[in-house]
Parts: C-alpha cells; sequence; structure tokens
C-alpha cells in the first residue's frame, strides 16, 4: 500500500474498519457511503498516527446511543455499562485504537514506519480540521441503525 495516494488510504481504511467491527465486535455493517454531516454525532474516538513521511488523526465519531452499543458488545455485559459510565468513553477509546492499529500495520508494511498515539475521546459536537496542506478522508457507516463516521485528516512528505 503506498500512503501517497488517498484511494489506498481509503481501501485501507474501510478493510480495517470493517474487520473490526464485523470481526472483532460480531456486528453487521453497512457503507461506506461518502460522509455527511450528522447531527446525531455526539462523541469522538481519536488516534493519531506519525512518522517522517506520514501525519494523521483518525476520527471515530457516532452518536452516544452507538457508542453504548458497541461498547456493550466490546464488554460482553450491558449492565456494566450502567454501573459505570466512564466505559462508553473507554470502548470508543479502544475502537479508535484497534482501527488506528490496523492501519498503522498497513501502512507500516508498505514500509513507512509509524508511531500510534494513545488514544482521546472528544464528547460533544464539533469538527477537527487539518492544518494547511492536509487532506481529509471521511466515510460514514451505519451500525444497526446507528450512523459512524471514520475520518483521517492527513499529510504525506516531509
Amino acid at each position: 500500500m503506498s500512503v501517497s495516494t488517498a484511494s489506498s488510504l481509503a481501501e485501507a481504511l474501510e478493510e480495517v474498519f470493517r474487520e473490526t467491527i464485523e470481526v472483532m465486535f460480531g456486528l453487521p455493517l453497512e457503507g461506506p457511503e461518502p460522509a455527511e454531516s450528522h447531527q446525531e454525532i455526539s462523541v469522538s474516538g481519536i488516534v493519531g498516527l506519525a512518522g517522517p513521511a506520514f501525519r494523521a488523526q483518525l476520527l471515530i465519531s457516532c452518536s452516544r446511543a452507538a457508542a453504548c452499543t458497541l461498547t456493550a458488545t466490546l464488554v460482553g455485559d450491558e449492565e456494566l455499562l450502567e454501573k459505570d459510565p466512564s466505559l462508553i468513553t473507554d470502548g470508543l477509546a479502544e475502537l479508535a485504537n484497534m482501527v488506528g492499529g490496523g492501519l498503522k500495520r498497513r501502512i507500516d508494511a508498505s514500509g513507512v514506519d509509524l508511531e500510534l498515539s494513545l488514544p482521546s475521546v472528544l464528547e460533544g459536537s464539533g469538527r477537527l480540521q487539518g492544518a494547511g496542506g492536509s487532506m481529509e478522508l471521511s466515510l460514514s457507516w451505519r451500525i444497526q441503525g446507528a450512523v459512524m463516521e471514520t475520518v483521517l485528516l492527513y499529510s504525506t512528505g516531509g
């Protein structure tokens, strides 16, 4: 995979996200489609990828209800979420970490060495924008009817 082409990054992001949701979480996934602005998006898991020739921020955004669905699947017990609501943000951070790690492995295989940051979670609506020269790859998905978006803000070169 070459990190210099948007199509190869889009293909890698699609494969990694699909694999993570369908295989690791065992949930059906619809999409991807071009991303649109959705009012129900209220929480985002974020992870950074960086190396000498590639820098990116990966955001996985959804509604709080979708984050609950994903986390309940991950921890295997919905009652735990009622006892400890912080597990919901932890679950979305872990999803960002899983997808970011899968993307890192695919990019590393092309000879570009990357480091992965610790994941973060942003609660509330907002739009992260890259600095000058950044490119954006956005895809929209549906998981059990809920909208999710994956956004990769990236720049290539030295």
